[in-house]
């Protein structure tokens, strides 16, 4: 059973590379360059959290294509459950854009199947990739 969940964890983290590589060729099929966005659309400015801390990597990108194929000049971003903390509503019907979260782990010791080491006995950390869907702050 636990490698079966390993192995929807792998083709869960392939999707999200795909779907990421997916944006951003489309957009340089359509002749835009998601690394240099327009600064008249105001999407120029980091894309932020809700609470102002900016994202970093290939989020950056992601989210100034998303701004500026919505138009959005608001450079804040949250996802669904973050909106309603905050006591905001999403729109019915909205689309959400694509980020990422990359991060390690170490497994622990009862997880004896998964468990890996090197060759000096001591615990590899494991990479992983979660995608999340966030909304614009824009009223």
């Amino acid at each position: 059973m636990a490698r079966k969940s390993v192995r929807s964890a792998q083709a869960n983290r392939i999707d999200v590379y795909e779907e990421v590589t997916a944006s951003i060729i489309a957009l340089l099929e359509e002749g835009t360059r998601p690394w240099s966005p327009s600064w008249a659309s105001g999407a120029a400015t980091l894309p932020m959290r809700h609470e102002g801390t900016p994202y970093r990597g290939i989020n950056i990108l992601l989210l100034w294509s998303a701004a500026m194929g919505h138009g959005y000049a608001n450079p804040f971003w949250m996802t669904y459950r973050q909106a309603r903390e905050l006591g905001g509503q999403v729109r019915k019907g909205e689309k959400g854009s694509l980020v990422v979260h990359a991060g390690t782990f170490t497994p622990k010791d009862n997880e004896a199947e998964q468990h890996q080491s090197d060759d000096d006995g001591e615990d590899r950390t494991r990479r992983y990739l979660k995608r999340y869907v966030v909304f614009n702050g824009a009223p």
